[in-house]
């Protein structure tokens, strides 16, 4: 499996990421802890995960360290702090209007929680999840330089963060001496483009590496939902705030995508992983995995080289923006 540098960090990732949003919804204990050693045999070193992970909240990153025991020190750990959600319950709520999740304190609270339930002493990257305008931008970076200082954390980035916020953010650490973030997590596929408006390029004049969210589409770019079709306990079906995903535009989209794929001899999927690691600044894509023969595919992915020729005629094809869920 290839590895890549995260700019910034030294921290050499695989390509081909596990993103734990499959652990502990769909996947059990010992489930995760499969993935993750056949993962392992297969040169991926890099797992994604965040306090709201599993049912309930957390169970993606207990399941995670139980799985790690031993074998610690040959991975990668990204997990998030500040996403406005109520850690509660099996379902959990949305809180859009939380405010001072980014404050100091909360930010020390939750990463002491996720190292506890992953089992280590520090995470390789610590992403805020989501933008926090009631806290000054400079606490909670003086938060993170202290735990960086600590040893807690490594690393930083960013998920669902603007172009303004990602400049505001480095011009404050340049300006203060600090150490600045790496790497951001966000919408990013063959059917959602908006990455590219003004996020990528800061990326790009920035240095900063992109791990893609939502690579497949939320299920989209995996074909389960062609011909309008609904699989009971699938994301589009289960969760409402991708229920705008599921219109008949959208899962026309796919059509011409699948249509090249095939040409190729190859599936949908390889086809919206592959394109993905063509992309400037990506450095490696994370997918849900839930059975060992999706990850083989997934890794068989990984090593398709697109030709220039590949890449021109998919920038023909038809491409929008999906609606952003957040």
């Amino acid at each position: 499996m290839r590895r890549r540098t995260i700019p910034g960090s030294g921290l050499q990732v695989s390509v081909l990421g596990l993103g734990g949003v499959t652990f502990g919804h769909g996947l059990d204990a010992d489930g995760t802890e499969t993935i993750i050693r056949a993962a392992r045999d297969l040169g991926i070193n890099f797992v994604d995960t965040a306090p709201i992970y599993g049912e309930p909240f957390g169970d993606s990153e207990d399941f995670i360290g139980r799985a790690l025991r031993g074998i610690r020190d040959e991975f990668v750990i990204g997990t998030k702090v500040g996403f406005p959600a109520e850690f509660s319950g099996e379902d959990g709520r949305f809180l859009p209007d939380a405010q001072g999740l980014l404050n100091p304190r909360e930010i020390e609270r939750s990463l002491d929680q996720s190292l506890r339930r992953l089992r280590t002493d520090h995470v390789e990257i610590l992403y805020l999840h989501w933008p926090d305008s009631s806290t000054p931008l400079e606490e909670t970076w003086e938060a993170l330089e202290r735990l960086r200082d600590s040893g807690k954390a490594l690393s930083f980035g960013f998920s669902w963060h603007s172009a303004e916020q990602l400049r505001a953010t480095a011009k404050l650490c340049t300006d203060q001496g600090w150490v600045a973030p790496s790497i951001i997590n966000d919408s990013y596929n063959l059917l959602d483009r908006s990455l590219e408006d003004e996020v990528m390029p800061e990326c790009e004049r920035l240095g900063l590496a992109i791990v893609p969210a939502f690579p497949l589409g939320g299920g989209l770019l995996t074909g389960k939902y062609r011909s309008g079709a609904m699989p009971v306990g699938s994301r589009l079906a289960e969760f409402e705030q991708f229920r705008p995903w599921a219109e008949e535009q959208h899962l026309n989209a796919v059509e011409p995508y699948a249509d090249f794929a095939q040409a190729h001899g190859r599936s949908l999927a390889e086809l919206a992983l592959a394109w993905l690691l063509h992309r400037p600044m990506v450095c490696s894509v994370v997918t849900g995995t839930t059975s060992t023969a999706q990850l083989a595919m997934n890794a068989r992915a990984a090593e398709w080289l697109l030709s220039e020729v590949d890449l021109d005629a998919i920038e023909q094809l038809p491409h929008g923006h999906l609606p952003r869920l957040f």
